[in-house]
């Protein structure tokens, strides 16, 4: 799972929240054989997100193995992109979501910007977003896409200390797994030094 690195950006007047996920502990790891720490992320990160909202969490991304929405967690269901998410929620569109989550590329390494980057997605997004929406892109590297969501100007990638990131001093891949104070406040648990991996943001 490695260094679980979140940011939390809250911008525009209906208070978008964006989530930058320094991790693809949930869309790599969550479901697998031996990782019980990534699933009990998986699952404090939806009740987060979630809260007592009754509409579902989007998980936008690869076709995956395992439970993603495991029962107990808040609700979701899987999409292959933004348009097929809209589309799922009929007249509601894309606000027929408490939050919308963006797996990293294949799962593992960096974000996937072709999701954003498909017709009419950021354009969605950015209305989702400005509605009020909640947005969490796994293992954020700083790709310039987000830039519309992030609002880094396309300097993204200066802020990101990891694989591709434009900070100096290494990997920086472990935090020591610490939780703030916040995150506690939040549902989440502090949870063993689990170890690095290279490829963390």
């Amino acid at each position: 799972m490695g260094a679980l690195g979140l940011a939390v950006l809250s911008m525009g007047p209906a208070q978008a929240t964006v989530i930058l996920e320094g991790s693809d502990a949930i869309g790599l790891h969550s479901g697998a054989p031996g990782a019980p720490g990534a699933d009990a992320y998986r699952n404090q990160v939806w009740k987060a997100i979630g809260g007592a909202d009754l509409r579902p969490i989007a998980f936008i991304g690869d076709s995956l193995s395992g439970k993603i929405f495991p029962a107990g967690t808040h609700a979701g269901a899987t999409f292959s992109s933004v348009a097929a998410a809209k589309a799922a929620a009929g007249a509601a569109g894309l606000g027929g979501y408490v939050a919308l989550y963006f797996q990293a590329l294949s799962g593992c390494c960096t974000e996937n910007d072709s999701l954003i980057t498909a017709a009419g997605a950021a354009t969605d997004v950015g209305a989702y977003l400005t509605a009020g929406g909640t947005v969490m892109i796994g293992n954020y590297t700083g790709g310039s896409a987000w830039d519309f969501a992030v609002g880094a100007g396309g300097n993204g990638n200066k802020h990101v200390q990891g694989v591709g990131g434009g900070q100096t001093g290494g990997s920086g891949c472990s935090d020591g797994e610490k939780v703030s104070a916040d995150g506690l406040l939040n549902g989440f648990t502090q949870p063993p030094v689990i170890g690095c991996w290279t490829h963390q943001a």
